[in-house]
């Protein structure tokens, strides 16, 4: 919720994110007995943050927004150093230390409202800190930091 009302509110930076592009392609050694590698090759896009217009719109239906990105979404959260090193499995091996996300799209569209709130969170998937934290961590739609 955090960061989707930051999005609303273009202020990622002040709020401590940054959004990044990752791209995923098969990895032909994947199924190669012996392999014990992920089942893709991430290139992370360091140099060129993304701006809240390349990924997030507004819908023709008030309070209602929408994330639409091509490929995945690396979202670094700078306010949270990741110490643990449990929630970097899946992250390149060049990741900076702080809690990071990846939100790979399942749908062309993930909708949200005003509150942060995505609508239909089947249309996405969450590695990294968010997908760890899991629902019990989820803060109410009422909240404010």
């Amino acid at each position: 919720m955090h960061f989707l009302r930051s999005v609303l509110g273009n202020n990622l930076d002040e709020e401590g994110f940054k959004v990044l592009k990752l791209t995923r392609q098969p990895n032909p050694d994947y199924n190669t007995p012996g392999y014990y590698g992920l089942p893709y090759i991430q290139t992370l896009f360091k140099d060129d943050p993304l701006t809240t217009k390349s990924f997030a719109h507004k819908t023709d239906t008030r309070g209602v927004f929408s994330l639409n990105f091509a490929d995945c979404m690396y979202i670094i959260y700078t306010k949270k150093h990741d110490r643990t090193n449990v929630n970097r499995i899946n992250l390149p091996a060049y990741a900076p230390p702080y809690a990071t996300t990846i939100i790979t799209f399942n749908e062309q569209y993930a909708f949200f409202g005003s509150n942060g709130v995505i609508t239909n969170p089947q249309s996405i998937l969450v590695e990294g800190e968010w997908g760890a934290a899991g629902i019990a961590n989820l803060l109410p739609p009422d909240y404010q930091p």
